[in-house]
């Protein structure tokens, strides 16, 4: 079983991927893996298996945050908390534009470091130095940024934040994973692992359900290690440049 594991993920991520899978791709995949994929009399339906899919698509991002996104807040005077998107999991980077025009990289605190150092910060104002993430406390999406300092008056102030986000839920047969990114193609196919582990594990094949379980699992450590790597990024060299 550890051969064969070894081997399909040899074959998904060492080799180059010329095409997208798609929802109904998926699923038929994972038919076939559990021997599911008869004309007539299958065990399982189609919202069954596309929620198992969903399930797993949620499960890799959570655990790879492998979706960049990035969105902008207007800053207003005298406000300290703003609504994120709401499909936010962390902020990666958070860029300050002053009323001049110049951009500043801004460092994450915690909000209870910043209320320790300074309980009336909400009422400093000036330049944006630092943000915090927390739960929102009036608003329906989960998570708000905090800042410290902040405008004393209507300006052009802004924050650009790039984020790791949460996938769009898979539903029509021609939606492609992860958002459809190009470089998460290669990726697409642990989806099914996850659904016939699942499956298997229903059935009582416990034998089965490790096989796939491990694949998707090693799958996953493939992803992490990847993404987000710089293979040609030598700090060494780079540092020695002009010496």
């Amino acid at each position: 079983m550890r051969r064969l594991a070894q081997f399909v993920i040899a074959f998904l991520f060492c080799a180059s991927i010329s095409y997208a899978d798609s929802f109904s791709d998926i699923r038929t995949q994972v038919r076939r893996q559990v021997k599911d994929n008869g004309a007539t009399l299958q065990r399982y339906s189609d919202d069954f298996i596309n929620d198992l899919i969903n399930e797993a698509q949620k499960d890799v991002v959570n655990r790879t945050w492998c979706i960049l996104d990035a969105a902008d807040l207007t800053l207003t005077s005298k406000t300290t908390y703003y609504d994120l998107q709401s499909n936010v999991i962390a902020i990666h980077q958070a860029y300050y534009t002053n009323a001049s025009g110049d951009i500043t990289t801004l460092d994450e605190v915690m909000e209870r470091s910043v209320r320790q150092s300074n309980p009336d910060y909400e009422d400093s104002a000036g330049d944006v130095t630092e943000y915090f993430v927390r739960q929102s406390t009036s608003d329906a999406n989960a998570l708000e940024m905090g800042i410290r300092s902040v405008p004393a008056s209507v300006t052009t102030e802004s924050i650009r934040y790039h984020y790791f986000a949460q996938p769009t839920l898979l539903s029509s047969d021609s939606d492609v994973p992860f958002n459809g990114l190009e470089h998460l193609v290669a990726y697409n196919q642990i989806l099914a692992f996850y659904a016939s582990a699942h499956i298997y594990l229903i059935e009582g094949l416990i034998q089965r359900a490790t096989s796939y379980s491990s694949t998707y699992e090693a799958g996953i450590e493939i992803m992490k290690d990847r993404i987000g790597d710089s293979p040609n990024y030598n700090r060494s060299f780079k540092s020695n440049i002009g010496r």
